[in-house]
This record gives C-alpha cells, structure tokens and sequence, in this order.
C-alpha cells in the first residue's frame, strides 16, 4: 500500500539538500501546520497521554503482543532538532525515556531502538530527506525484530539515548 519508493531518490545529495532547506525555512509543507506549538520545557513534560494512549493499551491487553520501534531517522533530523530547539530535543527524549522504561516491564511488550545505529543514521544514502528511509532499511527493521536484535530491556533501557546524544553533539559535517 501506498509504495512509492521508486518516486524518489535515495541519496546522500537529496538528504544534504532537503537539510538545507529546512534550515533555511523553504521546506514549509513540512513546517506549515497553522497551529502555534508551546514552548516546551523538558523538565515538566507531561507523560499523561503516553500513559493513556500507550502503557495502558499494553497492560490492558496481556493477551496481546506488543512491538514498539523507534524507526532510525537520519542523524540531520536529530542535529537539526538539537540546534533549532533544544528544549524540544531534550523533551522528545524524556518522553522517549519514559516510554521505554515503562514499556520493558511489560511481558507482551518488546522495545526495539535503531535511531542510535550510526550505520544506517549516518549513511544519507539511506535517505531522501530527514525521516525517510529506503526499503532496505525497511528489510533491516523486520530482520531485526523477528530475531531481537536492538531490543531493550529494563537494563539498557536508556542506553541509547545517550549514544544519540553524543552523536548529535560530536556530528561533524566535514565527515560527511
């Protein structure tokens, strides 16, 4: 459904361009929702709909087997986020924190991160703009999950989210 890989490029050159015009305010069908977005401040983020919306779903459905993922995102979309807002960038990752942490207690709960596989997020090949990745990467994902590679559990939890951060804030793009 909906396959429209062959529509576009995947390339270094496309990411580096689309980046480009992000960050100089031309990418406005990606920027333009008409609503006015608050000033987050990551030390008061509120979990209650993180809550409502997804630990509850899980605990209320032993039955169920939940896979959660957080699909890797080229390293430009986290800069990009970093430098732009760094208050949105450190509540994203609270938000992300808590959900993690709370999802590995769940027995039908499995939690799978790739945003912090520098081989795939660095690699702009994979990408044709900040967010979108190629089929292969799609065939990584389902790889690793049917045999549990990235999983989290209630130890690494929050391992790598510290990985991203470093990433983002040593990214040189000299090196790109």
């Amino acid at each position: 459904m909906n396959y429209w890989e062959d529509k576009f490029t995947f390339s270094k050159e496309r990411t580096l361009e689309y980046f480009s015009a992000v960050r100089s305010g031309k990418a406005e069908a990606m920027q333009n929702t008409n609503t006015e977005i608050e000033v987050l401040d990551p030390e008061n983020v509120s979990t209650t709909n993180l809550d409502k919306n997804a630990l509850e779903l899980v605990k209320n459905n032993p039955d169920i087997n939940f896979y959660i993922f957080f699909p890797p995102y080229s390293i430009l979309y986290f800069v990009d986020l970093y430098e732009k807002d760094i208050n949105l960038f450190k509540a994203e990752f609270k938000l992300k924190e808590e959900l993690m942490c709370n999802m590995v207690e769940y027995d039908n709960a499995k939690v799978f991160d790739f945003q912090h596989l520098d081989s795939i997020t660095h690699n702009l090949d994979n990408y044709k703009d900040l967010s979108h990745f190629s089929s292969s990467t799609n065939k990584f994902i389902i790889d690793s999950l049917k045999v549990g590679e990235v999983e989290l559990n209630q130890d690494s939890c929050t391992s790598t989210l510290g990985i991203i951060k470093e990433q983002v804030e040593s990214f040189d793009f000299s090196k790109i």
